[in-house]
């Protein structure tokens, strides 16, 4: 737990997340409940945050790897560019 997380608020979030199904809608018809078993939940209050603390981990190893790419001519390996980008 490199952010220092109080372990109460990652059970908690791992409750929240953990029970997560979804249907397919077609039509009239509506298929069985599938559990969801990554991603963030679309509309959550918390998804923006969540999204962004796990990306920022994407650009940190990026960043330490040496490793980037090029988009539009301008260099976004492992800085904030990326975020930019994303959002």
């Amino acid at each position: 737990m490199k952010r220092q997380v109080p372990a109460c608020f990652i059970r908690l979030l791992a409750d929240l997340y953990g029970r997560v199904f979804a249907c397919v809608k077609w039509s009239q018809s509506l298929s069985k409940p599938v559990q969801l078993s990554t991603g963030v939940r679309q509309g959550g209050v918390l998804s923006p945050v969540l999204f962004a603390v796990y990306v920022n981990d994407i650009i940190t190893n990026l960043e330490c790897s040496g490793y980037g790419c090029q988009v539009a001519g301008k260099y976004v390996g492992g800085n904030n560019n990326m975020l930019m980008i994303l959002f």
